[in-house]
């Protein structure tokens, strides 16, 4: 997962406040989203748990280890950074969904908001990118009203996707920020459509990431026709 530093207390405040919300379950997509329930970056975690549900485990990145939901605070107020992980099953495949979060104090600093900072998928199995794209309510959302693929600058291992600047004002409505998508390949030379991403992440790109959406275009998402 990309880099989101933190403050001591910030992190124990972040800790303390991840129970399970109660009445979190299954819930119908937020308005002006398509298919079923989505994972999006940008809105807090409570609203994710009422449209996605409770996490099945969690994840700590530090120890490489799952725990079940059951310890997960405990977890939390001992190593911080802790990841909500999900199963996602579509049409095409079956993916390990994992949820980070990060603090947002600009409003509040006693009361601060716990944002979804970045969404990653990992696909059970080996697709070509192109499936993947077409596979993810989540892709169709963001791509709406078009995307560019790019091959992002700093990272010879990723191919960005970008929202077009029609998407942007919904986009900046809906989740807060103008989401990006990263494919992720395990050999810098097969990033293509037809290649196979180990991982996909959504987050929105901070100033230090901007650069992200600037390297060599090299399609369109869906694809002209």
């Amino acid at each position: 997962m990309r880099k989101v530093a933190f403050a001591a207390a910030l992190l124990v405040g972040l800790a303390l406040a991840q129970e399970v919300p109660r009445g979190a379950r299954n819930g119908s997509a937020p308005s002006g989203l398509r298919g079923r329930p989505q994972f999006l970056v940008g809105v807090t975690r409570d609203q994710l748990y009422r449209t996605v549900g409770a996490p099945r485990s969690c994840f700590i990145p530090q120890a490489q280890q799952y725990y079940p939901l059951s310890q997960c605070v405990r977890m939390r107020t001992i190593w911080g950074r802790v990841l909500d992980v999900y199963t996602l099953k579509t049409r095409t495949s079956e993916y390990e969904v994992t949820v980070a979060y990060e603090i947002d104090d600009s409003q509040s600093r006693l009361h601060p908001k716990v944002l979804v900072s970045e969404v990653r998928f990992t696909p059970d199995k080996h697709l070509p990118a192109s499936t993947v794209l077409k596979d993810l309510d989540e892709v169709s959302n963001l791509c709406r009203e078009g995307c560019t693929v790019v091959r992002e600058t700093n990272d010879p291992y990723a191919l960005a996707v970008c929202p077009s600047e029609r998407s942007q004002p919904r986009l900046l409505k809906q989740q807060g920020g103008i989401p990006v998508l990263a494919l992720h390949f395990g050999d810098q030379k097969l990033r293509t459509a037809d290649s196979e991403p180990d991982f996909i992440d959504f987050w929105i790109p901070r100033d230090a990431e901007l650069h992200t959406c600037q390297g060599e275009e090299v399609g369109a998402w869906p694809p002209k026709e």
